[in-house]
């Protein structure tokens, strides 16, 4: 196993306890909710007809129902396999400025989806270069919107800093 690959999985690793840490949290803070209602029900009961020592008892019954198991399951996480860098000398930079970089090379020219994914990720095999693609094109959509350049009309897939007829 080569070191980029290393890397991206633990990238992966650590992506996926982040979210188990975050969805643990959650349950927490839902957990916190769900007995700081039924104090505050509690508190409510007690001032109306319970004795302080019934409404501490009522509490820990609550709390001893709340903490179960929980049953989860991590989220799904890419292999490694779909895990995609641009090649190192395009490192460090945005995808979006770097689709930028390329087309400033040749304002008058149109530059396809394909072409900017093979100049930025050079060959790849095929399950990598739909990741690859899907990530371009959809900057080249994100970088149209934003005016960064055009769509040509009449080529499917092509882009141009300029508008070009």
């Amino acid at each position: 196993m080569n070191h980029p690959e290393l890397i991206a999985i633990l990238l992966e690793e650590k992506v996926r306890y982040q979210n188990e840490v975050d969805w643990r949290l959650l349950q927490i803070e839902r957990i916190n909710q769900l007995l700081l209602g039924y104090e505050q029900e509690d508190r409510k009961r007690e001032e109306e007809h319970h004795t302080p020592l019934q409404q501490k008892a009522h509490i820990t019954e609550i709390k001893e129902a709340a903490i179960q198991p929980i049953n989860y399951s991590p989220p799904k996480v890419k292999p490694a396999s779909t895990t995609v860098q641009v090649l190192p000398e395009y490192r460090g930079k945005t995808i979006i400025s770097l689709v930028e970089s390329i087309m400033l090379e040749a304002p008058e020219q149109a530059f396809h989806a394909d072409f900017i994914t093979k100049k930025l990720y050079g060959d790849l095999p095929k399950e990598q270069h739909k990741v690859a693609s899907d990530r371009i094109r959809s900057q080249l959509q994100q970088g149209q919107k934003q005016q960064r350049w055009y769509k040509v009309r009449r080529n499917p897939g092509c882009y141009s800093i300029k508008q070009l007829p």
